[in-house]
């Protein structure tokens, strides 16, 4: 979790303040531009790990709850994410809901990052090394 600023766009702080067990709680800032007004969203995720394939998250300010399954392909050389989300957007307030009025895919930045740029960075980070448990790909 505290790698996301490495390859999430936008997002500038990611930090574990408690684990016990399977459940993660993470500490998280993502920062974002609209027509030149920019805004930085912190919260507070928690995620319950089940080993090997799916992670469950809930970000309680902004009542999103969905879950990440990993799904091993290719004999495990390489990892397929399953992203999954349930999110209230009627509870988001100010400039967040200003701009998801006028730009909704900016809903979804607010908790990682659009899911197409998020792919494209984990598979160009996975392209150079091994990192976390994705795999080189060889091109």
């Amino acid at each position: 979790f505290e790698s996301y600023p490495e390859f999430i766009p936008g997002h500038k702080v990611s930090k574990i303040i408690d684990r016990q067990s399977n459940d993660v709680m993470v500490k998280s800032a993502v920062e974002f531009k609209f027509m030149g007004i920019g805004s930085t969203v912190k919260y507070t995720t928690e995620y319950i790990i089940n080993k090997p394939e799916l992670i469950t998250f809930d970000t309680k300010k902004n009542r999103a709850t969905g879950r990440y399954k990993l799904i091993p392909i290719d004999k495990g050389k390489r990892v397929v994410l399953f992203r999954s989300k349930e999110v209230d957007g009627d509870n988001f307030t100010g400039i967040a809901k200003i701009l998801i009025n006028k730009k909704p895919e900016m809903e979804f930045s607010l908790y990682l990052s659009p899911l197409r740029i998020n792919m494209k960075a984990i598979k160009e980070r996975a392209e150079v090394s091994k990192v976390d448990g994705f795999v080189k790909v060889n091109k």
